[in-house]
Parts: structure tokens; C-alpha cells; sequence
């Protein structure tokens, strides 16, 4: 407040300027809603979102000064932010025939991010799905054409717990509804897999040729009336949205279709446009579609015809990226296909979480390493790992 001098006059406004505060808080002044009180008394908005690299002890200091009378006072708040979890990355590809799922932490030495290995761990033969148990992120689930869903631990040493037996052809795995769904492309089945026993509880058919990759769409995703899964078929070209309440029921849950054509083999959503972004193998192109409008029943598609070959796709900030042996690509809502690098050989893209590096960006896969990236394509920081197809960043949370 500012200091009285006297038949009810102030000195005027008083000023407050932070003197320290943790890296990454916002400060501002707010004078609130009574002109009355303008002169008298001023409010501060201090607004931080810890990191995962900042937890211990901070300090929150800030200096006011009455400035006639250069009455000085310092409030100093100490907040004592508690470990909660380690920011890790999982890519999984081949080593040569071998499935292999690499295991990355993210920490911070001497104020720059820094990224290491701490696991790699052999699947079998291939590898090609990959989603973590959005409950705690302790476990990381591996689809593995040749046997089943691999399930690895990522506290501790890291090694294959158990090979879920959803059967040879098994293709993608996803999280949602705190249940795994692992589809299998040849015998064109889904199961629905209980997390906490690791056994699939049901498992139903579906009328696919061969389904080959699927998303998983939250409740109130683009406006949707409830949680969905869209699966793309990498022979029909069929897009097909289904009702996770009615699967888990035993029943096949067609909501909506759409036939987009070729050979659809990876398929994105994008919760800040509410689009889905898909590649096509055979004809080398993408498509766009919003979630609710094949919800409705009648999408309005864009496609964009491409010469590469997709081999992953990325979406951040409203923006689908496309990885290529021709380098990286984007998409912005509408437009056409354009070039971020046309040089870089690229496996697999995944967006890098602000959470993790200030800015955000991307996690790219090449041939041998995998990197970090700012949003302008700087490279960041990176560590060895194989061939990858697919990468997931996301935290584990401690006991």
C-alpha cells in the first residue's frame, strides 16, 4: 500500500519491482477494479509453472517503495517445489531384425538440458506400436509383429516385464480410458487389455481388411460427445471411427467411415485444431479431416500428394510435420505441403514438450541418433539409438 501523509493524501502510487524470482515466473502489476483504491494500493500476479528440473527451495522476493517519502518494504515468500517425476523419451525401432525400445531422461546440468540413455531393451522380431501408461508413465507398451504387446518398466533398470499375447500381425497400441488397445492387422482383432493384471479382457472383430494404426480421441476432442477411437487400413483405405463403451461391450462400435484411399499406414490427432492427419504408403500422400466432421458422417477431406514416402508424423502448435527419407515436412491447417529441412533422412518425429525445453520443439529419429529441436530446427541435444519408427515424451511419475 502507499504510504499516508496525511489529511487522507498518499504519495502517490507505490512501486513494486520483484527482485528475485524462480526462472520462468511471470510478474505483473494489477491495480484491481476499484478506482478508488488506485492510488492506494496495488496488487502483484506472480504466475510459474515449475519445470521437472526445478524442484527444491525458491525464493520469491519483491520490493515496494512509496516514492515521496522512499518508504521501502521486501516481502520475501519461500515455495518448496517437491520431485514429482523424470521426463523421459521412449523410441522404438530395429536393431538390424531385432525390435528394440530405447528409453531416454531429460535433466539439466549447469543450466542446459542435458539427454542420456538409460535403457535399451530387446523385443524380439520388429517393433512397431508404442504408447505408456498415462497413469504414473512407470511402464511402456511395444507392439511386436511377431508375438504380442512387449511391456517394459522405465523405473529402475529397464527390461521386458511380459509379452502380452495379442498375437503375430500386432500393429499399434494406444492408451485411453486407463485400458491398453492393441490391434492386431492380421487377424483384423482389437484387444482391450487391463493394465493393472496385464491380460486382455476382451477381444473384438472388426470389419477391416487390415487395420493397421489408430488414434485415441478423449472425451470433448474437436467437440466429440465422448472418447473415440479411428482406425486407418492400410489395404482399403478405409478411415473408421469407433465407440471405445460399445468394444468394450464385445460389440465392433462403428460410429463413421470414410474411404480415403491407398495404402493408409499412420494416423495423428491434433488436440489444438481438432484434426487428424494421415500418410498413405502407396500413393506417397497425406490426408486432413477434423475429427468432428467424420464424426457427422461427412468429412470434407484435404489431401496433399507428396514425393516421399511418410514415414512418421508429428503434430505441435497446430502444425503436422512429416518425417521422410527426403527430409522434413509440414503441414499447416489447410495448405500445402512444404519443406521445414529437405535434407535431413528422417524415421520417426514426435513433438518435444515445453515441459521438457522452454521453447518446446521436436524429437527427431535418425538412422543411429535421436535429437532434440527447437521450433526453429536448431539442433539441441541428442544420443545414439536405432532405426526408430516411433517416439513417445512423456513423465514418469516417483512413488
Amino acid at each position: 500500500e502507499a504510504a499516508a501523509l496525511g489529511d487522507n493524501r498518499f504519495d502517490g502510487q507505490v512501486i513494486v519491482a520483484p527482485r528475485f524470482l524462480p526462472a520462468g515466473a511471470e510478474f505483473a502489476e494489477d491495480l484491481g477494479d476499484d478506482p478508488e483504491l488506485v492510488v492506494q494500493r496495488k496488487w502483484i500476479d506472480i504466475t510459474w509453472t515449475p519445470t521437472f528440473y526445478q524442484s527444491g527451495e525458491h525464493e520469491v522476493t519483491i520490493n515496494a517503495l512509496a516514492p515521496t517519502t522512499e518508504t521501502t518494504r521486501q516481502l520475501t515468500l519461500r515455495i518448496n517445489v517437491a520431485e514429482a517425476g523424470s521426463p523421459l523419451l521412449a523410441g522404438v525401432g530395429t536393431d538390424g531384425s531385432e525390435g528394440l525400445l530405447n528409453l531416454y531422461r531429460y535433466g539439466l546440468s549447469n543450466g542446459a538440458v542435458t539427454f542420456t540413455r538409460f535403457g535399451a531393451v530387446e523385443l524380439g522380431i520388429g517393433a512397431r506400436g508404442l504408447a505408456y501408461d498415462a497413469r504414473n508413465g512407470q511402464r511402456v507398451f511395444a507392439g511386436v509383429p511377431s508375438a504380442g504387446v512387449a511391456v517394459v518398466n522405465t523405473t529402475g533398470t529397464p527390461s521386458l516385464q511380459r509379452m502380452i499375447p495379442t498375437g503375430a500381425g500386432t500393429a499399434a497400441v494406444v492408451w485411453g480410458a486407463d485400458r491398453l488397445w492393441a490391434l492386431n492387422a492380421r487377424t483384423r482383432t482389437l484387444s482391450i487389455i487391463d493394465p493393472e493384471t496385464l491380460k486382455i479382457e476382451r477381444t473384438v472383430d472388426l470389419n477391416a481388411d487390415r487395420p493397421y494404426d489408430m488414434v485415441w480421441l478423449p472425451n470433448g476432442f474437436d467437440g466429440l460427445d465422448g472418447a473415440r477411437l479411428v482406425v486407418v487400413d492400410s489395404r482399403s483405405g478405409m478411415i473408421t471411427m469407433l465407440d471405445p463403451i460399445a468394444l468394450l461391450a464385445g460389440n465392433a462400435g462403428v460410429m463413421a467411415e470414410a474411404e480415403l484411399g491407398g495404402a493408409l499406414d499412420r494416423i495423428v490427432a491434433d488436440p489444438d485444431t481438432g484434426w487428424l492427419t494421415i500418410s498413405d504408403r502407396k500413393t506417397r500422400g497425406i490426408y486432413q479431416l477434423s475429427a468432428s466432421d467424420l464424426d457427422s458422417g461427412d468429412p470434407e477431406v484435404s489431401g496433399f500428394s507428396t514425393v516421399f514416402v511418410p514415414r512418421d508424423i508429428g503434430v505441435r502448435d497446430g502444425v503436422a510435420y512429416v518425417a521422410t527419407d527426403a527430409g522434413i515436412w509440414q503441414i499447416a491447417e489447410g495448405n500445402a505441403v512444404s519443406p521445414v529441412d529437405p535434407t535431413q533422412t528422417a524415421t520417426s518425429i514426435a513433438a518435444l514438450p515445453t515441459a521438457f525445453v522452454a521453447e518446446g520443439g521436436l524429437i527427431i529419429g535418425e538412422s543411429d541418433r535421436v535429437y532434440n529441436y527447437n521450433p526453429q530446427l536448431q539442433r539441441l541435444v541428442g544420443a545414439p539409438g536405432s532405426r526408430m519408427r516411433r517416439l513417445t515424451a512423456f513423465v514418469a511419475l516417483d512413488e
